[in-house]
């Protein structure tokens, strides 16, 4: 039924829960498993340090320019470590025929639909939540999946924590 799985991974705990999801469903099918990792672009971390790259350069924007991107090549590595990392821990497990990552700069929601469509994906396995934690509702990033997606989307929910 499904050949290929897209995991959508932010590097936080609870993206890693629907690994363990997408694990046991690539067993059972034998399908691939893509693991995907959004990054900001250039422009968007300019943008976070108040830069235009658009409008042009000035000289009190250099330096600025100069960090902003070096953030960017920052945060690009350290998510391909991590990915490598995740994949290799499904390597190690055994079961599933093939793992392969992707790295775009691409805005979440938009980015993953436009991935599972570039990677042809048969299904979505993420989590209803990611970086900015467990609240009571879905993150916008699954809610976006969840609404625009045309292939199926299995959201996993954090593991409930009891006190």
């Amino acid at each position: 039924m499904y050949t290929k799985i897209l995991v959508p991974h932010d590097g936080s705990a609870l993206a890693s829960a629907a690994v363990v999801h997408a694990v046991e469903i690539a067993c059972a099918m034998h399908a691939e498993i893509v693991l995907l990792r959004l990054v900001p672009s250039a422009d968007e971390t300019l943008a976070e340090f108040g830069v235009d790259a658009i409008g042009g350069w000035v000289p009190e924007t250099a330096e600025l320019a100069r960090e902003a991107l070096a953030r960017t090549v920052q945060r690009d590595l350290v998510a391909a470590h991590e990915l490598d990392g995740i994949e290799a821990e499904i390597e190690a497990l055994g079961g599933v025929p093939r793992v392969s990552t992707m790295l775009l700069e691409r805005p979440a929601g938009e980015g993953i639909l436009q991935a599972a469509a570039e990677c042809g994906a048969d299904i979505v396995v993420m989590s209803t939540h990611g970086r900015q934690g467990a609240g009571t509702e879905l993150s916008a990033i699954a809610d976006y999946v969840s609404r625009h997606a045309t292939l199926p989307v299995l959201l996993v929910r954090p593991p409930l924590i009891r006190a």
